[in-house]
């Protein structure tokens, strides 16, 4: 009876993935595979904006759990249980300051809509003229827009997330469409679920330098699961499929002298090649009210973190405070011995708003 329950749920599993696939690719034929960080613009709308994917490593598709702001990684997480709720951010990213607002609403036959709007507040930034005459200041900044759709059927999730994107210079602006498509899988009775997302596929078709834009285009899967008698939640997630080797190349690593005369070899070897892809984290389950977080970014603490003085960059904590129809959730996320950034998102259920108030004129 096991055995064939397995196979009805991987035969289940490879028919989702196919039709998740053949959707994609239909819809993107003429994608480009081979981008890598910082060779394509908008790469903000990849920053994590909410306290708990920012606490469990800054990238998740799968950590389903009554939380709306997840369907802004994964749009196929937005479910019913996050009816009529609401949640604000704020991030403190070092130089730059964020807000986000997020909002889901049920539909008829199982269908859910959520709605989010972010703003990144580069700050002001001195300006200079091409021999270094001061010019005076100016601000950047970027927003993003994003519409999302979900649908549920049986144990499977498909969600697609339409995002409208602008980054500001000083007065030029450059937009982009984008768009998320993803799926995902909840065991009907473990405490398991798999997601996978094709994120941030489009075009700018506006922009404020003579070349062409490209979007940050991502395929993410994740997976989260419980052990029955553990109170942990893990997560691990392996971002960039359509480009296995995402590693920084820094060109003051090469040719380097060991202080013998000889040349060392600091090529990046394969193992640390994929282990770069991953993003594990934890949830420790303390009861209804309280749940404490970790995450460890291997790609982040490789390439950000000062190779003499590693310390805890890479790594992130956080949890959540939950008490009537509030929830209260911060996160700190170490990239750099300089420095953390802090998250804080508050979410409260707004249907328990209008509940209140019927039993109030009843009770009246």
């Amino acid at each position: 009876m096991g055995v064939n329950c397995f196979l009805e749920v991987f035969f289940m599993l490879m028919s989702f993935t196919r039709h998740l696939l053949y959707t994609f690719f239909l819809l993107s034929a003429n994608l480009v595979f081979a981008q890598n960080g910082g060779q394509h613009s908008f790469e903000f709308v990849q920053m994590p904006f909410d306290a708990k994917v920012a606490s469990l490593g800054g990238v998740n598709v799968s950590a389903y759990n009554e939380d709306v702001s997840m369907f802004l990684y994964n749009p196929s997480l937005l479910t019913s249980q996050e009816h009529q709720q609401l949640a604000f951010s704020y991030i403190d990213y070092f130089t730059s300051t964020g807000s986000q607002v997020v909002y889901s609403y049920s539909l008829p036959n199982d269908f859910q809509l959520g709605f989010g709007a972010l703003y990144l507040d580069q700050g002001t930034i001195p300006g200079y003229d091409e021999v270094g005459n001061p010019t005076g200041s100016f601000n950047a900044s970027d927003a993003l827009i994003t519409l999302g759709l979900s649908h549920k059927l049986s144990f499977f999730s498909m969600g697609v997330n339409l995002k409208y994107a602008q980054t500001a210079i000083e007065q030029y602006r450059s937009s982009a469409l984008m768009f998320d498509i993803g799926g995902t899988f909840t065991h009907p009775t473990k405490d398991l679920t798999l997601g996978l997302v094709f994120s941030n596929f489009g075009f700018a078709f506006s922009n404020f330098v003579s070349e062409e834009l490209s979007t940050p285009f991502d395929i993410t899967a994740g997976m989260t699961f419980k052990p029955e008698k553990m109170p942990v939640r893990f997560s691990v997630t392996y971002k960039q499929f359509n480009n296995f080797d995402i590693a920084y190349d820094d060109p003051k690593d090469d040719n380097q002298d060991n202080g013998l005369g000889e040349q060392t070899d600091n090529t990046v070897g394969f193992a640390d090649k994929l282990a770069r892809h991953f993003i594990v984290g934890g949830e420790f389950v303390l009861g209804k009210v309280l749940n404490l977080r970790m995450g460890y970014n291997i790609q982040r603490r490789q390439e950000i973190s000062h190779e003499d003085r590693r310390g805890l960059s890479g790594f992130s904590f956080g949890g959540d405070l939950k008490f009537s129809n509030w929830r209260i959730t911060y996160a700190n996320a170490v990239y750099h011995q300089a420095g953390a950034t802090n998250t804080l998102t508050l979410s409260v259920n707004t249907a328990s708003f209008s509940k209140k108030k019927r039993k109030k004129v009843v009770v009246e």
